[in-house]
């Protein structure tokens, strides 16, 4: 299981996470950052299963783990949404139709 509470592990994923966004923006593709929230979905997915399992050995750094997970999962959706608008704007179509006002609405 990774363990995102250790700097060596958590500043590279961000890293990446920030240069996939800059990527997608660049050439205004929002289904690199649906990729990126996919896989941040199965890393929370196996955080919560390795909840459950027995042999929990760090149960604090676990937790800690699960909220960065969604962090991520809310930075890797939102650039989606913004990329989605940004690729709009330019005359392409959209997946999501109004895409960020959309989000910001339903909260």
């Amino acid at each position: 299981m990774i363990d995102l509470t250790n700097p060596v592990i958590l500043i590279p994923t961000l890293a990446i996470l920030l240069i996939c966004v800059a990527i997608s923006k660049k050439i205004k593709n929002p289904y690199i950052m649906l990729g990126i929230l996919a896989l941040n979905i199965g890393l929370l997915l196996s955080h919560f299963f390795g909840m459950n399992s027995e042999n929990l050995q760090n149960e604090k750094s676990l937790y800690y783990s699960i909220a960065i997970d969604f962090a991520m999962l809310l930075i890797s959706f939102l650039s989606y949404l913004w990329i989605d608008n940004i690729k709009a704007k330019e005359g392409g179509s959209k997946v999501i139709e109004d895409g960020i006002s959309w989000f910001w609405d339903k909260i």
